[in-house]
């Protein structure tokens, strides 16, 4: 009787190795139904994702500043140790009351912000004491007079 339960312990356990040796080796297999699974179909839309190139969009600036925080900058800059220095400024962008003692924009400065993705207002002046068409910038990230 011993002998016979060995046989049968040792035939179920050849039959249990021999299943696990199949379907180990069914399952590593991929599986080649043509059927498609949730994971192969997010597999497949995150390398379709990965491999498609994005359609570039420019960047395109704006204005920081509006035309009046730009006029009040340039009222401010004129008056400034740097804008009393620049010459152009004294004979072209600006003129100055004599009682007040104070600088005042010309009348014909104009400015406009610059549509070349360049962050920067550009600013001009023309008259009779500009030698031709006299312009200046300003940084609008910063605000800063560029002469």
């Amino acid at each position: 009787m011993r002998l016979l339960t060995a046989i049968s312990l040792a035939s179920l356990l050849v039959s249990i190795a021999g299943v696990v040796l199949v379907l180990g080796l069914y399952v590593t297999e991929p599986w080649a139904t043509g059927e498609s699974t949730a994971t192969d179909e997010a597999t497949a839309t995150i390398e379709a994702t990965v491999v498609t190139e994005p359609t570039p969009t420019p960047f395109q600036h704006q204005a920081l500043l509006s035309s009046s925080q730009v006029r009040e900058i340039l009222k401010s800059w004129v008056n400034s140790r740097e804008g009393l220095q620049d010459m152009r400024a004294n004979d072209c962008l600006s003129w100055q009351h004599t009682k007040v003692g104070m600088r005042y924009l010309q009348d014909a400065a104009k400015w406009w912000y610059m549509s070349d993705n360049s962050d920067r207002w550009i600013v001009t002046a023309a008259g009779n004491s500009c030698d031709g068409v006299q312009a200046w910038y300003i940084d609008d990230n910063t605000g800063k007079v560029i002469p």
